[in-house]
Formats: structure tokens, C-alpha cells, sequence
């Protein structure tokens, strides 16, 4: 939405390629205020659709599969893509906001002093946002859309102290009404933001890594693909 960029996710996005043996292609979007909503989707669309018709060129085969991941709000945008993109085989949801209406009860739980605050999530909404309309989209909001059946096999990982955690709770609620495969990671004494800071939370990395390295593999397999290739 408004901050971070390839160069902040560069070694979580090195470390996954290494790991799960697989091609990362680690984009930017343009970000608020400059570019306010909905561009971050618009971006999010328009690389998903280049990647799916560019497997070879990015080192990959015909029968690549192409997942996609993000966390925070690059794991919004991913859940975005999934309503409104054919083709992506799985996704990796890392704390994601799914809904702009903070009523859930992480958000009193959670929401001072852990990181992540209520005021830090209503400036960068502030500048992400024309109006508050907007925060309605489903774009914006992926809980608000109508269908989740057409969605690919999902992973979630959760922050246990995070203000944005009973979001992923209801969303894999979503998915599973709608017979959409789907596991939830919560890594205890997590805050959020860790999962791309691996040098100060190492103990809830090596955790969180290691489920989305399983996870990625694991939908390689059940489609009889070598790893490698995805």
C-alpha cells in the first residue's frame, strides 16, 4: 500500500527460492499517496498475467505451476488476484487485511503496542484511499467478495500478536464453506512484520519457512511436478 519494496523482501524472497526450489519473481507496486488505490491491484493483476504467459522465459517449463504469495498487504493483493486471475495453482496468505472494517477482536486485543497499531493502520488507509467507499471493494477487502470456490489451495501464516490475525481466521472460513483446501500456520510470541525480518525473529522464521517450503513442495507433488520446476 504505502511502504516497502523488492529490496526489503529481497533475502525472505531468496530464501524461499532456496529452500522450496523454486522461481521467485519478487515485483514491485506502485505505492500511496502517490498512487493511491486501486493501482496496488491494478499492478498486482497486470504482473500475475505477464508471469502466467512467461514461464519459459523466467527459466521455468509449459507445466510450471505458478503460486503466488505476499504478506501484509502484498498477501491482500495475492488474495485479490486469486478471485479475479484463472491459472494460479496455490497461494500463500501472510497475515493478510481482508477486510478495511477493524471490528474483529484481534483488533482490541492487538491493537496498541504490538508493531502494527490502529493509528499506523488508519494513516496508511488514509493514504491508500480516496474515500471510504473505497475500503468496500473487494479488491480493497477480499472478504467481501461473493465467490471463494474458485480458489486455489491456500496456506495461511499468522502472527499470534498481531492485530490482523482474526482476519485470516475468517477468511479460512471462507474458504473452507466454499470446499477450498486450506491450513493456518499461528506462530506463537509472533508480531507482525516478522516473517520478513528472519535475522531478529529466527526461531519464528525457521518455523514459518519451513511450513510455506512443505506447502509449496506438497502442491508440486500432488500434480506429479518436480520442484524445481515450479
Amino acid at each position: 500500500m504505502v511502504v516497502c519494496s523488492r529490496q526489503t523482501h529481497d533475502i525472505m524472497c531468496k530464501r524461499i527460492s532456496s529452500e522450496a526450489n523454486c522461481i521467485i519473481v519478487n515485483v514491485e507496486y506502485r505505492l500511496a499517496p502517490e498512487h493511491k488505490f486501486p493501482a496496488g491491484p491494478d499492478d498486482a493483476e497486470c504482473v500475475t498475467k505477464w508471469v502466467l504467459q512467461h514461464k519459459l522465459s523466467l527459466g521455468g517449463s509449459k507445466s510450471s505451476l505458478v503460486g503466488i504469495a505476499g504478506d501484509s498487504a502484498g498477501a491482500t493483493l495475492a488474495a485479490s488476484v486469486c478471485h479475479n486471475i484463472p491459472g494460479i495453482a496455490f497461494q500463500v496468505l501472510i497475515y493478510p487485511s481482508v477486510n478495511k472494517q477493524p471490528t474483529l477482536p484481534s483488533y482490541r486485543l492487538f491493537g496498541y503496542g504490538y508493531v502494527l497499531t490502529l493509528p499506523v493502520m488508519a494513516w496508511f488507509n488514509d493514504k491508500y484511499f480516496s474515500n471510504n467507499l473505497e475500503k468496500l471493494d473487494p479488491r480493497a477487502s477480499p472478504l467481501l467478495y461473493e465467490r471463494f470456490d474458485h480458489l486455489p489451495p491456500t496456506l495461511f501464516i499468522v502472527a499470534s500478536h498481531d492485530p490482523l490475525r482474526d482476519d485470516s481466521f475468517e477468511y479460512a472460513k471462507k474458504l473452507t464453506s466454499a470446499g477450498v483446501p486450506n491450513e493456518t500456520l499461528v506462530v506463537e510470541g509472533a508480531l507482525h512484520s516478522f516473517f520478513s525480518l528472519p535475522g531478529h525473529f529466527k526461531l519464528c522464521c525457521d518455523e514459518a519457512y519451513s511450513r510455506m517450503t512443505t506447502f509449496i513442495k506438497r502442491q508440486a507433488k500432488t500434480r506429479g511436478i518436480p520442484s524445481a520446476s515450479l
